[in-house]
């Protein structure tokens, strides 16, 4: 491997290497057998051929990041579905360097060349699309993506998974599907249960069905290492359903309280931008939601060395949640990607040289992952939203458990549920109602976790959600920010004040008129990579 540079991150799961691969996370073959530590290593110690490793990679079911060099010196590189464990690579003269870490290859050039497309799409949205970073001359592998690199250069490229499908799905009784699906998430959760290995288990509940699904199913599997934690503002309907589950579970649970003391001068503190320049990656905002809870149990020994956190990312996205939010029923392939654009790029500059050129970055994106031509407009969509805000956005806010050296886990992200929902036909996916009914019937009712009062929105809750951006431009400022700061779960609002302070401390004018906190933080960020808070 002699034109790879490898490997600087070392927390929560370790690389496996000997001298032809290295392999971080964990999986199952086709017959279900389990590969963790130096086994995974097994599996390729015999693949020379492109085709052998296409087939392999195609074959496994886990988190998963490999690193892979046969006799002629050619390298193959393969990231799951989630690309938990991103890979930056670049070329310098006649070699390619590849690393865990972005930063590692920033440093080989004494200056810091951004690249303008990347920054105008991460400004919109919050995130670099396709294999592009906010660094020129730094790519990024993508989700479900194997690159294959002979001599500095990129001889073969292309996905090994997608979750695009045709038209032409055949319609099963909803009776079936329901009880395919039970056996499928058992199967599935079954799977990462028996990779935990008895090691404790820390769960991020919320008031939501797919954290809470978690909890369920550990308790269903009689696993007893379990420590359920919450974390935002007192008093919100988050925290009391969270709660109520845990104790109906007899788990112990843990609240963190987002208050002005856990706050206090976070924004200054060496840790938390060690913390941003080793989870944002260049690539993705840095998220702020867990890294005050995760901190807290860490810095408090709560959670121990060997801890696994397992996040619920992001069972509603299966499950059917995007056909409420972007899925319409006029969705036709010539405007996939300005609905796409619409909903993924909310904080673009309203003009039309950056739309135009989004929304070209998007089609490109599109072609790339198999064109849109031979499949539904609406499985088109599941599949760049998983590959793109999915992966970039919000999976990759789980680095925080590896910044912390924790391992993780991720059960909705298994193949076989992957496969399940990716055949399910449109009309069980519309307001959920398949995925929901399944959950509350026949995993929530008989563990008595089926609450009346649970967070599950209405027919009218559905109509607002879809017109919101239209409610959002004709809503005034004030009564605006009203319903920000009431929604405001999280005490956002103390942690955007002191990026805020800072900014302006710098003699930065602050971006006027946002309306989300996230708006905010990535402006911070492209100030912070830039080094104009310093």
């Amino acid at each position: 491997m002699r034109n790879v540079t490898l490997l600087k991150t070392e927390k929560g799961f370790l690389w496996n290497q000997n001298k032809t691969t290295a392999i971080k996370g964990y999986f199952y073959d086709d017959l279900n057998k389990l590969y963790s530590g130096n086994e995974t290593l097994s599996i390729f110690e015999n693949i020379e051929f492109q085709s052998e490793f296409i087939k392999q990679i195609k074959s496994l079911n886990g988190i998963f990041t490999i690193i892979h060099t046969n006799k002629n010196d050619e390298i193959f590189i393969a990231s799951d579905t989630s690309r938990i464990f991103p890979i930056y690579y670049k070329t310098i003269d006649t070699k390619i360097l590849i690393s865990d870490s972005i930063e590692f290859l920033i440093e080989k050039d004494k200056a810091l060349d951004v690249n303008t497309k990347g920054e105008m799409e991460f400004a919109a949205s919050g995130y670099t699309l396709g294999n592009k970073t906010l660094i020129n001359n730094i790519a990024q592998i993508q989700s479900n993506e194997y690159l294959i690199f002979k001599d500095s250069k990129i001889i073969n490229q292309g996905f090994f998974f997608t979750y695009r499908t045709s038209n032409s799905i055949i319609n099963t009784k909803e009776t079936v599907l329901k009880e395919k699906l039970t056996q499928t998430i058992n199967n599935s959760f079954g799977r990462m249960i028996a990779s935990l290995n008895n090691q404790q288990v820390f769960v991020p509940l919320s008031g939501g069905y797919d954290s809470r699904l978690i909890a369920c199913l550990l308790k269903k599997h009689k696993y007893k290492n379990v420590i359920c934690f919450t974390y935002g503002r007192k008093n919100n309907i988050e925290v009391a359903l969270a709660k109520k589950t845990a104790e109906t579970l007899s788990y112990p649970w843990i609240f963190i309280e987002y208050n002005k003391n856990l706050f206090s001068k976070f924004i200054e503190e060496e840790s938390f931008k060690d913390y941003v320049n080793k989870t944002a990656h260049y690539s993705s905002m840095p998220f702020l939601q867990e890294y005050f809870a995760v901190k807290y149990l860490f810095k408090n020994k709560i959670a121990n060395q060997n801890s696994i956190f397992i996040p619920g990312h992001s069972g509603d996205v299966l499950g059917g949640s995007l056909y409420i939010k972007l899925i319409q029923k006029n969705l036709n392939s010539k405007n996939i990607a300005r609905v796409l654009y619409n909903y993924n790029f909310p904080f673009t500059k309203k003009t039309k040289i950056y739309k135009n050129e989004i929304i070209n970055s998007i089609e490109k994106q599109l072609n790339e992952f198999g064109g849109i031509k031979e499949h539904s407009s609406s499985s088109i969509i599941e599949d760049f939203m998983i590959k793109e805000r999915i992966a970039k956005f919000i999976i990759n806010s789980s680095n925080i458990y590896e910044y912390f050296n924790y391992e993780l886990r991720l059960p909705f992200w298994d193949l076989e549920l992957l496969f399940y929902f990716k055949q399910l036909p449109k009309k069980y996916k519309l307001e959920k109602k398949l995925f929901n009914e399944v959950l509350e019937k026949l995993f929530f009712e008989p563990a008595g976790i089926n609450f009346k009062d649970n967070l599950n929105p209405s027919k009218i809750d559905l109509y607002i959600y879809k017109y919101k951006k239209k409610i959002k431009k004709i809503t005034p400022k004030k009564i605006l920010n009203f319903f920000v700061l009431k929604n405001d779960y999280l005490n956002s609002a103390e942690m955007i004040e002191q990026m805020n302070f800072q900014i302006t401390s710098k003699g930065i004018k602050l971006k006027p008129n946002i309306k989300e906190y996230n708006e905010r933080i990535i402006e911070w960020y492209l100030h912070f990579i830039k080094g104009n808070l310093n």
